[in-house]
């Protein structure tokens, strides 16, 4: 036999004709069918929950054993350096000795002045058959720098050297300070006298020769580069 609905489909209609159905569960067993599927879905959501749990536990441990282990591999490397460093002290002490050396030698040698080669310098460029007989030196220290002519205009100096050149005969003083304008760190020269003893006696003549900074030797300026 067929049936017919009437009204709304599903549950809410009216089935008219067909076969007739009886519904001869209990109430107690329609709510024990209802209360388990609950108590499933209960124990899914607990695994789930318990799984997420464990996941999370598994990955803070993780972490930590990679902190762990950072940590100890650091510690170990800082060992290391630090036998490397004690095992090396010497070296750094000697290599600290040596800069500390090179430091002090630039200061003292920054204003040192070969005084040999300029003297050297001085008579072979003073007119023929000249001599020097007396030498007086000047000059700054490398903590007190050399005092400046009081004279506006004139020419800077590190240092002075005064020297008496004897001449059997006379020579004009132009063409003694003219050979002195070829030494090296030349600044300016003066002749302060000439002087004779006698009629029979030579000529000495008192020069005074101011150098600047390219008479320095330079020696223990530290190279560039």
């Amino acid at each position: 036999m067929s049936a017919v609905t009437v009204g709304t489909g599903g549950k809410g209609g009216l089935t008219i004709g067909g076969m007739p159905t009886v519904d001869l569960l209990p109430l107690e067993v329609r709510a024990g069918r209802k209360s388990r599927t609950l108590r499933r879905w209960l124990i899914i959501g607990v695994i789930v929950i318990f799984a997420v749990v464990a996941l999370a536990i598994a990955a803070a441990f993780a972490r930590n054993l990679t902190a762990q282990l950072s940590y100890a591999v650091a510690q170990e490397r800082t060992i290391e350096l630090t036998k490397d460093e004690a095992e090396f002290a010497d070296v750094f002490a000697v290599k600290q000795l040596i800069s500390t050396g090179q430091e002090a030698q630039h200061v003292v040698g920054a204003s040192e002045i070969d005084w040999q080669a300029q003297l050297a310098s001085i008579v072979a460029n003073l007119p023929a058959n000249s001599a020097i007989s007396t030498v007086a030196i000047e000059q700054g220290t490398p903590m007190a720098q050399y005092a400046q002519a009081p004279i506006p205009m004139q020419n800077p100096r590190i240092a002075t050297i005064s020297f008496t050149v004897d001449n059997p005969g006379y020579v004009p003083s132009a063409d003694m300070l003219d050979g002195m304008t070829r030494v090296v760190g030349y600044a300016d020269a003066q002749a302060v006298s000439v002087s004779r003893a006698d009629e029979t006696s030579g000529y000495k003549t008192q020069i005074v020769l101011h150098l600047d900074t390219p008479a320095l030797t330079n020696r223990f300026t530290p190279k560039e580069g």
